[in-house]
């Protein structure tokens, strides 16, 4: 079950999680993101481009809930395939 994005998140996929360093996908965030707590922490990253290959650039593990763990979705726009 996917919670609200948050409002600083509205125009953002991915934000990080700079304590566990932990990336988020908040199209399918579950109750075990604890995106609200993260919220309220303030220490949370957004990346530029938003998507996930750029937060493992940053050096940030997707979070296994809600981005189907170290797979995870890519952005098949972001990274061509012979590379």
């Amino acid at each position: 079950m996917a919670v609200s994005r948050p409002t600083r998140f509205e125009h953002n996929q991915y934000v990080g999680d700079k304590r566990s360093r932990f990336v988020h996908d908040l199209d399918a965030t579950t109750d075990a993101c604890a995106i609200d707590d993260l919220m309220a922490s303030e220490q949370f990253a957004s990346f530029g481009p938003d998507c996930l290959p750029e937060a493992r650039n940053r050096g940030y593990k997707p979070h296994g809930p809600c981005t189907g763990g170290a797979a995870g979705p890519v952005a098949t726009t972001a990274e061509p395939d012979n590379i």
